[in-house]
């Protein structure tokens, strides 16, 4: 029911005007602590619920942006493609590209490749959860309600939310960790993997000091970790440049300790869960974020702490509600693989479960270790063309 996008998900950044709204900092949302796999039985109820919660109120539209500008739209996406390898349009519609050539925000019109409702190939793999012309505003009464989605018309599968902050003439996607099962029968839903992991976005990571790799896997008693370089991948999803760290051996929850290789010094680290992996379109869930692998001696950053909500909408000290269990036996075994690191657990004998994890926001100290990612800027976002 997925269609492969092995394709160019982005295209070139708008050539912005010098007079337009610029590069200033968008707001994304934040996603309040939830399961790592959100079951959707459509037998029971068709539904998605999406919490959203707010770093910060931002609705002072400046005056060369168009006045729905700074609002959030959610889309459901039929894979989970790392952003450091492929990104989503930069623009949604073409009215909104013409308004933004009009009022000076860019210099000219952007390719078709770079305006999602041009893209054919991905008409079958990308499902606004709210239109256009009702993006929601950036503020705590505005996102209180969270989003509900009905997911009757769109096909049976995993997804993945992703967010999208309209502010031209540089809109702003952000990533939700976890995956959305959706069925007409939860007994024949799809083998997936959500990676629920603390965001790896900031993290310095250092041999011999393991950092936790956390998730959940449903439907499936064949899941795969896998960690890759990003200078390896060279900007492109290369299977071979992956390597094994754990094979998980039994639907549920599980947690590991991953523990970077030497050889692994001076490169950023990324990490996947892939589900069902000797089938032809195996389920691929990417951990948020990048490490950063030191080879100092000194010990791995600690999870980061979610980042502060303001509007005071959730309570990151309270453990997410266990959705319905999915089946599978219950326990369930972890194989080291590969150097894995010993000590992993399965920590429970529920399939879609609600892995609870800490993590977003790098303190100030590590900001110089990302100076490191501005030396790959040749390798980043290597978009394959349709």
């Amino acid at each position: 029911m997925r269609k492969t996008m092995l394709i160019a998900l982005g295209v070139l950044a708008p050539q912005i005007a010098s007079a337009s709204n610029g590069a200033g900092q968008r707001t994304p949302p934040i996603y309040p602590l939830a399961a790592c796999i959100a079951e959707v039985d459509r037998s029971v109820d068709p539904v998605f619920h999406l919490d959203i919660g707010l770093p910060r109120e931002d609705f002072m539209v400046s005056d060369d942006e168009p006045e729905d500008s700074r609002r959030f739209q959610f889309f459901l996406v039929c894979e989970d493609i790392h952003p450091e390898l492929q990104d989503l349009p930069n623009w949604v519609t073409v009215a909104e590209a013409e308004d933004a050539l009009a009022r000076g925000n860019i210099e000219a019109m952007p390719e078709d490749e770079d305006i999602l409702e041009r893209r054919d190939d991905l008409l079958d793999c990308v499902f606004p959860m709210n239109a256009s012309e009702q993006r929601i505003p950036i503020t705590c009464d505005a996102t209180q309600a969270g989003l509900d989605f009905d997911t009757s018309n769109i096909p049976a599968g995993n997804y993945v939310v992703r967010g999208y902050t309209y502010e031209p003439p540089l809109n702003l996607w952000s990533e939700r960790r976890g995956v959305v099962r959706v069925s007409d029968d939860v007994d024949a839903a799809p083998p997936t993997v959500g990676l629920r992991t603390p965001s790896l976005d900031g993290v310095q990571l250092r041999p011999g000091s393991p950092f936790p790799i956390r998730g959940c896997a449903a439907g499936t008693s064949d899941v795969v970790l896998q960690w890759a370089s990003l200078i390896s991948l060279g900007g492109d999803d290369d299977d071979a440049a992956w390597q094994t760290l754990a094979t998980i051996s039994q639907p549920g929850s599980f947690e590991i300790d991953f523990d970077p290789p030497p050889d692994a010094v001076g490169q950023p680290l990324l990490i996947r869960g892939v589900a069902d992996p000797q089938t032809a379109a195996p389920w691929i869930d990417h951990a948020e974020g990048t490490f950063l692998v030191f080879g100092d001696g000194g010990s791995s950053d600690d999870p980061f702490g979610e980042p502060v909500e303001i509007c005071g909408f959730f309570d990151p000290t309270v453990e997410p509600e266990m959705p319905a269990t999915t089946g599978g036996d219950t326990g369930g075994e972890l194989t080291d693989t590969d150097g894995a690191t010993e000590g992993g657990s399965q920590n429970s004998d529920r399939a879609g479960c609600a892995c609870t994890s800490r993590g977003r926001g790098a303190p100030d100290g590590r900001q110089a270790g990302w100076l490191f990612l501005g030396l790959l800027g040749a390798l980043r976002r290597r978009r394959r063309r349709p």
